[in-house]
């Protein structure tokens, strides 16, 4: 049995022109870069053979196999948060979040770095340094365009979201918190400490919470949780406080030297700072948890009564 479509979809529909470019150009951008990645994927397959036919170690191998595609997903997540990032400011504020041609100058922006992905793998080595980093800066420069338009463009025009769809706006404002900082601590990266997940978990927390946002959004217009709810008003800000405290607990760790992918004794937790910054990382690791536990459960509650309604109706039919 079908869920109902939520209300934000048939928004969406029915007041197609408050939903503009920056909302459908976004989502294009999002099948065209998922395609491209696979695209990607394919051809690094060809040309490293089979696994049972080489002497790459196993790690290496599907490392090199993902390396190109997977930097190119990465678009692919970058423009559904832009999607969802104009969804949530629509919906407070009843406006576009950017004019047409803004959203038209950093889709194609973004969409044209995308592009040009698989021509990398004509004429280099998938196992050489060149291509590694080729695929590093496409995305380091690629995604960095459209964000910053979207993202600001909230921070500047927040005064005209309403705050009564108090989940909704804090979602959206942590969201961008959490994107930004992963942004910011990529600035300092210079080397493999733990500044490289502190990057990326801040980056891809902000996206998490953007979907969580419209996750719960949609559950809640369709009236299977109720908007007032105690546990949906502290979910975001728990999964986001948690998430934060994650990635900081990281950054600080990088600083102070922590190699990332290093666990337990060869961490060398030596000194009273660096024993800090995992403690910090641990209680923002448990916070993020139990927001997302939380997510899970309340999206869980809201199904299974969508469920019951939907069956109730069509009894009574």
């Amino acid at each position: 049995m079908a869920l109902r479509t939520p209300t934000l979809i048939k928004a969406l529909i029915a007041r197609g022109d408050k939903y503009p470019l920056a909302v459908y150009g976004s989502l294009a951008g999002a099948g065209l870069s998922l395609a491209i990645g696979v695209l990607c994927m394919a051809i690094a397959k060809s040309k490293l053979g089979p696994f049972s036919e080489t002497k790459i170690d196993p790690r290496l191998y599907y490392e090199l196999l993902f390396w190109g595609g997977g930097h190119v997903l990465q678009f692919t997540n970058t423009f559904g948060v832009m999607a969802g990032w104009s969804l949530l400011y629509t919906r407070l504020s009843g406006e576009k979040l950017v004019s047409d041609k803004v959203a038209l100058l950093a889709l194609v922006v973004m969409i044209g770095f995308a592009i040009v992905a698989p021509f990398q793998y004509i004429g280099t080595d998938v196992e050489s340094l060149e291509q590694r980093q080729f695929f590093t800066n496409l995305k380091g420069w690629g995604l960095a365009l459209g964000p910053i338009i979207f993202g600001a463009s909230v921070v500047f025009k927040r005064a005209k979201m309403k705050r009564d769809d108090i989940v909704a706006y804090n979602g959206l404002l942590i969201s961008i918190s959490l994107f930004a900082l992963g942004g910011l601590i990529a600035l300092t990266i210079n080397g493999s400490d733990t500044r490289v997940p502190a990057h990326y978990h801040g980056v891809i927390g902000g996206v998490t919470m953007c979907y969580m946002t419209l996750g719960l959004m949609a559950i809640v217009d369709n009236g299977w949780l109720a908007a007032g709810g105690k546990w949906l008003k502290r979910q975001v800000k728990i999964y986001g406080a948690g998430q934060g405290l994650f990635v900081v607990g990281m950054f600080i760790g990088g600083v102070l030297g922590l190699a990332r992918k290093t666990y337990g004794q060869a961490q060398v937790l030596d000194t009273v700072e660096k024993i800090f910054s995992m403690g910090v990382m641990g209680i923002g690791g448990l916070l993020a948890i139990t927001g997302g536990g939380l997510f899970v459960t309340l999206m869980t509650i809201g199904l299974i009564r969508g469920f019951k309604k939907s069956g109730n109706t069509q009894a009574s039919a």
